[in-house]
């Protein structure tokens, strides 16, 4: 048996490359990526050293 998964609320896209990724808005970005399989870069994982900030597009 699977647990059930909802659509995600958004997809997000890394560029260049157009890497996609589902995110929800109740976790942090940062955690959609890695569930994703995305290798993004983190220390902390709260924001505070700021190795995972980015620019948000629309």
């Amino acid at each position: 048996m699977t647990d059930f998964q909802p659509a995600p609320f958004f997809i997000g896209s890394l560029e260049p490359g157009s890497q996609q990724f589902d995110a929800w808005p109740e976790q942090p970005l940062l955690q959609s990526l890695e569930q994703g399989g995305l290798d993004w870069p983190s220390a902390c994982r709260n924001g505070t050293c700021r190795t995972c900030f980015a620019r948000l597009e629309r």
